[in-house]
Formats: structure tokens, C-alpha cells, sequence
């Protein structure tokens, strides 16, 4: 099947394609990225462009599809009846002859130069960009990348943890911790935090925020640690005080919990878990109890005692009075429960710093804080010297997945780029960002679409799903209609109202269903045998339908659900 662009890339174009899955986004680059290569005099126009992709395997894709297109051309016994080789020819006004003599001469000049054929990860893009300013950074000329943060962050942990004995103020820290972990019914242990909160904010979304942790010291985070845990504990001791109130105001009254609304399992409830709490974790009224209090429909209840419904008033205060404390011990927990890792976190960074200069290492996920403080404000042209290119055509893949940072550390060779009449393409899908976890930010991409009039950006919908069959499309564009008006953002509710209205393709059929079980009680084994029962009926009647087990996949949430099916 042969998708027709529209209106290929011009000079001066900065376009967008809004491109759902299955629509074809990597045949919409491909394409572009021939037609600009077609039309050039020059066989090594190829060397102007440069291709950012979000992973390896994209990039080789990318680079594998561009070669084998240009091969087919170049090798067609027949171009002038080639569907292919025709609809270029209509789109870029070339005899189909022509087209297949550029194709043969440029795949040439593309094998013979190939490390100037610039497809590749935006990590790799900036690992150039890293060696090529070394030596202003204050770099090693032969520094290594580790791509294996993780690993090197427990390094850093364990050579913090051998410190203790040694750094008096550390040791006391360490200690505290893991008392105060312990009275909290926490392991004393905080290795695996230590080493999650470390990975976390080491990527690009927290930069600033970092920058502001190391101008604290472990005593600033000490004596805020010391405050947080007294409020806690005071805060606690005062719902605890609420539900004793609540208590003294029934008793006092000579009321008992089954002259209230709902009897035991009313309100009457909350106020006693309040009163019994044993200090582990928070009580939080239930819907039904907002509802009773909030609504009064506490006073609504038929046949309520005369002296239960005087009690209103200040039943609702003392209601309304846990509820602020729950609100500030909410946010308080919050804290809590990364405070002893963060308070931490300079001196892991120091261990950090001190492993990599041994090692003469990098990791990966620098590489974008190093250029936004370094080359960001580096003319484009200066860029262009120090890596021995110069690009005039900008494409970017995945580019809901690109983070701030990123686009950030573009921006002097995209606006360079913009100045000259050069071209800008960015292909995505706000609604497939999966990589918000290394710092990917969507609403880039949905604050481009929003403003491309102001910013003459041209924005082009490939509304046409040429993967999945009909039943498929149609359960998707359903699916993420009904979702939409829960989300919170009116950008993203636009989103996915507009955004889920693909088009289907020829292919038929398809099938969708969903089975939705409900647990028993807390019986989390049960659930799970259910659950697994369900799995093996529909493989055995898939199988019995025709399919074959290589043509079944089964997605679980967790390794130990995998293991389990």
C-alpha cells in the first residue's frame, strides 16, 4: 500500500507530523528524506541532513529502510512501471529514468561516506557533540561512556556505606535513619532507595532542582529531617486526639454508633480508627463518609435521633479538623518517605564524582546536562566547525519522547536552521510517550501543535491506521474518547477527543475483549488463579480457532506475573 504526502518538505518548512501508531510515520521520513536527496544535484546532499531517533534499533531501521529503498530503485529492471518509482516521479516532477540513475549514484555515495550518513540516537548525536568540545569542558580526550548507570550508582552507594565508622557526622546520619526506618516499620537498610531516588533524579527533568540540593548541607538536612518527623508525630497525636473527642462527644450525650447514619459502618467508623490507630500509615475517611458530612446527608437519615442530629455541627467540625491534619500529613509522609535518601544524595554524588574521575568515565545520562550548561549558548556555526558538519535539514522521531533538555541543547542549530530557510520535521504522537521516566515531555509537542500559526509551523495529521485491522481502529478511537473527559488537562482532553479518529485500512475484522474480574475478600491467590484460568482458556480456544502459540503474545505487568502464566 502506497501512502501519498501530501506536500513535501519545502525550503524554510518547519512541519510536524501528527502521527497516531500504525500510520506511518517511518515511511512519512523515509520518503521526505529521498525526496530532498532526489532532488539535489549534489549526490552527497545526504551530508546536509541529520536524523534523530529515540533508540538503536530505530536508527538502524531507519538507515537499513533508506538503503534498501534506494537500492530498489536503483536496481528496478522496469522503473516506468514501478508504482513506487511513479508516484515519486508525479511528486517531484522526474522522470522515473532519472530518479533511478540519482538513486544508483547517491546509495553509492552513501556506502563509500558512511559515517557522514547522520541517522542516529540523540545520546549518540551528543556523545559527538562531547568529544568534539572535550578539551573547553575540561574533559578527558578518551573518556569512556557508561551506559549502565545503575550499576556505577550502587557503586557509589557501597562506597558511601564504607565510609561509616570513618565520617563521624555520616555515621550519626546513617544511624538515624535507620532508627527512625525501623520505628516506622521500615527496613534500616536504604541501599535499594538510595539507589532508586539516585536513578530517578539523575535524569534531565531535575536538573535545576539538583543544582538547588547541593547548595544544602547534611546539617540543613538533618535538623529539616528532625522537623519533619516531630510534625508528623504531632500531627498523629492529633487525629488520634480527634477520635477520642468524638468518642467523649457521644458518650456525653449518652449516644451510641447505632443512632448515627450508617451505624458501625458509618462515620462512626473513621472517628474510631482515628482513635485506635496504632500511628502506621494514615486513616482516611472513606467516599461514603465525605458524603455523609460534606453533602449532609447526615441530616437527611429518616427517624435520626433528635440529640444525634444537635451533634452535627460539631461532629463536622472535628470532621473537618481531621481532615486538614490528614492533608498536611499527607504531604509530610511524602516527604518522609524520601527525605532520608535525598538528605543523602550530595554525598552519593560526591562518591559519584569520585568513581567516574578514576574511571575516566561519563554516564550517558550527563550528556544533556553537560551541553545545556556548556553549548547551549554556543553559536550554531561554531557548533558546525567543532563537528565537521553542516546540517540543513532537521529531522527528529519519537519527538513526544524528546525531554526539555533535548530540545533545549537543539535549539541553537534549530534556530540557526529556521534563520537560514532550512528545513525542520518533526514526527510523534504525544498519547505514545513511554519515556517520561528518562524526562520525555509530550506537552512539547502538544505546545508546538497548539501555537503553529504564531510560529509558522506547518502541522500535518496522518490519520490513516495501516497496521491494525478494522475492529481494532475502531475499539482504540472508542476507547480513548471514553477516557478523555477524566483526564485533568484540557490540552490532553483535546488530545485524545480529537486525536482518536484514525482512519481504518483495507484489512477486515479484528477482535477485542475485555474481561474484568473481581477480587474476593483479600484473597490475592485466588484472584490470581482466576486470572491465570482465563489466560489458558483463551490460548486453548485461539488455538482452536486456527491461530498458532507463535502467534499469541501475553503482556503482564510483573516479572512474577510472567513467571506465574
Amino acid at each position: 500500500t502506497f501512502l501519498k504526502i501530501q506536500n513535501l518538505l519545502q525550503a524554510g518548512d518547519f512541519k510536524i507530523y501528527n502521527a497516531s501508531a500504525g500510520a506511518g510515520k517511518t515511511y512519512t521520513l523515509v520518503k521526505e528524506i529521498l525526496s530532498l536527496l532526489l532532488t539535489n544535484e549534489s549526490d552527497y546532499h545526504f551530508e546536509n541532513i541529520l536524523a534523530i531517533t529515540f533508540t538503536n534499533k530505530a536508527a538502524g531501521e531507519m538507515k537499513e529502510r533508506i538503503i534498501a529503498t534506494l537500492e530498489e530503485i536503483a536496481k528496478n529492471i522496469n522503473p516506468k512501471e514501478d508504482r513506487y518509482i511513479l508516484e515519486l516521479a508525479s511528486e517531484l516532477n522526474l522522470k522515473p529514468e532519472i530518479i533511478q540513475t540519482k538513486a544508483h549514484t547517491i546509495l553509492l555515495a552513501i556506502l563509500h561516506n558512511y559515517s557522514k550518513f547522520s541517522i542516529s540516537t540523540i545520546d549518540k548525536f551528543n556523545l559527538r557533540l562531547m568529544k568534539s568540545f572535550a578539551q573547553d569542558l575540561g574533559l578527558s580526550m578518551n573518556f569512556d561512556v557508561e551506559m549502565n548507570t545503575k550499576e556505577i550508582i550502587n557503586e557509589s552507594i557501597d562506597l558511601l556505606y564504607s565510609k561509616i565508622g570513618e565520617d563521624e557526622k555520616l555515621t550519626q546520619t546513617m544511624i538515624q535513619i535507620a532508627l527512625d526506618n525501623m520505628e516506622n516499620d521500615k527496613s534500616w537498610d536504604i541501599r535499594k532507595t538510595l539507589s532508586n531516588d539516585t536513578s530517578d533524579l539523575s535524569n534531565d527533568r531535575y536538573v535545576e532542582e539538583i543544582d538547588k540540593l547541593k547548595n544544602i548541607s547534611l546539617d540543613d538536612f538533618i535538623r529539616y529531617r528532625t522537623t519533619i518527623f516531630d510534625d508528623i508525630k504531632t500531627l498523629k497525636n492529633g487525629l488520634k486526639m480527634i477520635g477520642n473527642n468524638f468518642a467523649e462527644l457521644l458518650a456525653n450525650n449518652g449516644i451510641t454508633y447505632n443512632e448515627l447514619p450508617g451505624k458501625s459502618k458509618g462515620i462512626f467508623t473513621f472517628f474510631n480508627k482515628l482513635k485506635t490507630h496504632n500511628g502506621i500509615g494514615l486513616v482516611l475517611p472513606s467516599d461514603a463518609n465525605n458524603r455523609t458530612i460534606n453533602e449532609n446527608e447526615f441530616l437527611n437519615v429518616k427517624n435520626l435521633n433528635p440529640i444525634a442530629e444537635s451533634l452535627f455541627p460539631e461532629i463536622k467540625n472535628l470532621f473537618e479538623n481531621a481532615a486538614k491534619f490528614n492533608d498536611h500529613l499527607i504531604l509530610l509522609t511524602a516527604i518522609q518517605k524520601n527525605i532520608s535518601s535525598i538528605s543523602l544524595i550530595n554525598e552519593v554524588e560526591k562518591s559519584l564524582d569520585s568513581i567516574k574521575k578514576d574511571s575516566n568515565v561519563l554516564l550517558i545520562n550527563e550528556f544533556n546536562t553537560i551541553i545545556s550548561k556548556n553549548l547551549q549558548n554556543q553559536p550554531a556555526n561554531f557548533i558546525y566547525e567543532r563537528i565537521g558538519s553542516r546540517y540543513h535539514h532537521y529531522f527528529i522521531d519519537e519527538f513526544q519522547d524528546t525531554s526539555t533538555l533535548q530540545w533545549n541543547n537543539l535549539n541553537p542549530l534549530i534556530e540557526n536552521a529556521r534563520a537560514q530557510s532550512d528545513t525542520i520535521m518533526l514526527v510523534g504522537d504525544a498519547k505514545q510517550s513511554i519515556y517520561r521516566w528518562r524526562g520525555g515531555n509530550p506537552k512539547q509537542m502538544i505546545d508546538l501543535v497548539e501555537k503553529h500559526e504564531e510560529e509558522n509551523i506547518q502541522v500535518e495529521e496522518l490519520e490513516r491506521n495501516w497496521r491494525s485491522h478494522e475492529n481494532i481502529i475502531q475499539f482504540n478511537n472508542e476507547f480513548y474518547s471514553f477516557i478523555a473527559p477524566e483526564l485533568n488537562l484540557d490540552s490532553f482532553k483535546t488530545l485524545y477527543e480529537v486525536g482518536n479518529k484514525q482512519l481504518s485500512n483495507p484489512q477486515k475484522d479484528g477482535f477485542v475483549k475485555i474481561n474484568f474480574i473481581e477480587q474476593e475478600g483479600n484473597s490475592k491467590v485466588l484472584f490470581n488463579e482466576k486470572n491465570l484460568e482465563l489466560v489458558l482458556q483463551q490460548i486453548k480456544q485461539s488455538v482452536e480457532n486456527g491461530f498458532s502459540l507463535s502467534d499469541i503474545a501475553i503482556l503482564v505487568r510483573s516479572n512474577a506475573q510472567g513467571v506465574m502464566v
